[in-house]
């Protein structure tokens, strides 16, 4: 995945600072490349309902996916039949059969498929049409944690771990380069750190969900402050 970097900073780091001082982080500038998917291992998974009410569970390949790609690998693969509309971001799911089915809440691909719920959705003469906007901007925001630093940066989707260094918004193309510059001197001020000679740096989306680089490598450069 390369999501997870270790650094070793036993020479650089005091392993204990004056009460009277207080250490700040930075991050100076990080690359990360756009090689993750919006049809990964998190938002993959298609559950429906057939007539009979049996279970069926279809796993979408991992992959980079628009509305005709998607639309296309269920067309050839499944019993439905995908139909896009453009004016509404729409898609109308139809069974091929014209049997009544449910789409299940356990399915994690709701945001591509434009259907969204805590419950399940029944078909209409066999057919359900998304409930709001298809979606294939799936990782909108890169986060970077470090749960070695206590930033008091805290991710709305993990609000009890204050260890966010960074929220880098995604605008990127894929298989680009997105790329961070700190120009307005931001930093953050640590309230407590510990096994800072050996730390570890992850990447998450705004989901709370680890980021696939696919096996490239990004890069970060911080600054420590010590006053």
């Amino acid at each position: 995945m390369n999501t997870v970097l270790t650094w070793y900073l036993k020479r650089f780091l005091p392993t204990r600072i004056d009460r009277r001082q207080t250490m700040y982080v930075s991050v100076l500038s990080a690359s990360i490349p756009c090689t993750f998917l919006n049809c990964d291992y998190f938002n993959n998974i298609f559950v429906y309902y057939d007539e009979n009410n049996i279970q069926h569970t279809l796993n979408i390949p991992q992959g980079n996916y628009n509305v005709a790609t998607l639309a296309n690998w269920f067309n050839l693969n499944t019993a439905f039949t995908f139909t896009y509309n453009p004016i509404t971001n729409h898609y109308m799911i139809q069974n091929n059969s014209n049997q009544e089915w449910k789409f299940s809440q356990l399915s994690t691909c709701q945001e591509l498929l434009g259907l969204i719920t805590e419950g399940d959705i029944e078909s209409v003469n066999g057919a359900i049409e998304s409930n709001s906007a298809v979606n294939f901007f799936t990782i909108r925001n890169i986060i970077i944690l470090c749960p070695s630093l206590n930033t008091n940066n805290v991710n709305v989707q993990q609000q009890n771990n204050r260890n966010c260094l960074l929220s880098i918004p995604v605008t990127a193309g894929a298989n680009s380069i997105l790329v961070y510059q700190n120009t307005q001197g931001v930093r953050s001020e640590l309230d407590s750190y510990n096994q800072m000679n050996n730390f570890q740096l992850v990447l998450i989306d705004q989901d709370g969900d680890y980021i696939d680089l696919n096996g490239a490598h990004w890069s970060i450069s911080l600054l420590f402050q010590i006053e």
